[in-house]
């Protein structure tokens, strides 16, 4: 299972053809990385078993 690279596909596939500059290009890059980051989060803490924590 990898939640991020399924984040990482919808984000290419729904919002990459919307982008028309560059600010907005390095904002979708800003929110990507903090999903990624959430998962990492979510996903480590599930397997440390420690579900309180988030």
């Amino acid at each position: 299972m990898k939640p991020m690279s399924w984040s990482s596909a919808t984000y290419d596939q729904c919002l990459q053809p919307c982008l028309k500059g560059d600010y907005l290009g390095r904002l979708t890059t800003v929110v990507r990385r903090m999903d990624v980051l959430q998962a990492w989060r979510h996903w480590g803490v599930k397997a440390l078993g420690n579900d309180d924590l988030g």
